[in-house]
């Protein structure tokens, strides 16, 4: 029995941490920056200069290049295909099938020529991985998901003719499901499965401003804080026979982790040579090395353990973005886009649902005005370094690879 019992504890309270930090992978860790078409055509590279309203997900300061109401609401199909070429059981083992639909809304309300007030609510971190029962690393995850709401709303001041500022508080909303398998083969019995879901609420702010230094050049620079996450929730378990002593050993029971989304910072620079051109280039940084490990408590023992803390020492990165967009007289805008992002994740940490693979993307974008109606939809391929891994946690070593494609609407009205 205590053999059985340290092996599933030390599965068991990996699971939170692959619960709460995995995502759709499409960012480093568990980032999610598919916040509209308009952004997302320029390789996200939108934060001296607005690409919609939208934007001012990156720089709240951007609100203030827009008069009256203006709206836009959206959402992207993400596709993740992750596959791993284990050097331990010499199989490939490739992720479900699964699209995901991250959403986005953002509205800006000009009250004079000085103020303006803007909101957002959106995804910024989440979505999640399926594998089949069968992976070599089963017992640590099968399914996870990740779901946040962030609801932003914002002030922008025009403190100068060359300089806008802002300031916004936020509220993260954050949902999560995993799925993992238990080993009890030492009784005898078929794989049992664990089940956890939870969720919480956290708060944070974020800050921007908007230079124009000279004619045709703009400066962005905005700061999200960190957003502590307290998650509670139900861990649960289905085992082969019912009522068996095992049910003693994995009882359903609450349980309760802290987490924190990190904190990130975006500076640009935009050149518009005409009233048709924009090339902006971008860069991001996120502060994950305050994901440095995470601890479980669970209201009965699990296992025989009831806490235990998780060495995740992940790092901070960085992002870089380029982009290029041309409005047409026709009213349609083009726009492309590239982006590179850096792992955060260190290869003795190394997890199958969050995103430790250093990123490419291209990007390109379609739109049209139509009178008070806006439309806009892009296209995104991301493709990733191919990392190996061979470290301690043997069920993961082998090469991972993964490419994502993702499709973004964004539908825009003004009043």
């Amino acid at each position: 029995m205590r053999w059985v019992g340290n092996v599933v504890a030390g599965g068991l309270y990996c699971c939170p941490i692959i619960l709460v930090g995995p995502s759709m992978s499409q960012a480093a860790g568990f980032s999610n920056f598919t916040l509209g078409a308009g952004p997302m055509g320029m390789g996200n590279a939108a934060v001296a200069h607005a690409e919609g309203i939208t934007s001012i997900h990156y720089n709240p300061a951007l609100q203030l290049e827009f008069d009256g109401v203006v709206t836009e609401l959206g959402l992207t199909v993400v596709s993740p295909e992750k596959t791993l070429d284990s050097s331990v059981t010499m199989q490939s083992y490739e992720s479900e099938d699964n699209h995901y639909t991250p959403a986005h809304f953002a509205a800006g309300y000009r009250l004079s020529e000085k103020i303006s007030l803007g909101l957002t609510l959106n995804n910024p971190f989440g979505l999640g991985s399926e594998f089949p029962d069968d992976t070599v690393f089963r017992y640590a995850t099968t399914e996870s998901e990740l779901t946040t709401w962030d609801l932003n709303p914002s002030i922008a001041w025009r403190a100068h003719d060359k300089v806008d500022i802002a300031a916004g508080v936020r509220g993260v909303r954050a949902d999560t499901t995993l799925e993992r398998m238990i080993l009890l083969d030492s009784f005898g019995l078929s794989d049992g499965r664990q089940h956890f879901e939870a969720d919480g609420t956290g708060y944070g702010w974020n800050a921007g401003v908007t230079i124009r230094p000279v004619d045709n050049w703009s400066i962005g620079l905005s700061y999200r804080s960190e957003v502590e996450i307290d998650f509670s929730g139900t861990l649960s378990f289905d085992l082969p026979v019912a009522g068996s002593p095992l049910q003693m050993v994995f009882p359903t029971t609450s349980a309760e982790s802290d987490f924190t989304l990190p904190a990130q910072f975006f500076g640009g620079v935009a050149y518009q040579p005409s009233k048709k051109w924009v090339f902006e280039a971008a860069v991001r940084w996120e502060e994950y090395s305050s994901y440095d490990a995470q601890t479980v408590t669970t209201a009965q023992p699990v296992a025989g353990m009831t806490e235990q803390t998780i060495p995740k020492n992940w790092k901070d990165v960085w992002g870089y973005m380029l982009g290029a967009s041309y409005q047409a007289d026709s009213g349609y805008r083009f726009s492309v886009g590239y982006l590179y992002e850096e792992k955060p994740v260190p290869e003795e940490t190394f997890e199958p649902g969050a995103s430790g693979l250093d990123k490419h993307t291209v990007t390109v974008g379609l739109g049209k005005q139509f009178d008070r109606l806006s439309c806009r939809v892009s296209l995104a391929y991301d493709f990733y370094q191919d990392r190996d891994i061979e470290n301690s946690t043997y069920i993961m070593n082998g090469t991972h690879s993964q490419e994502n494609y993702s499709l973004a609407f964004t539908f825009g009205w003004t009043f």
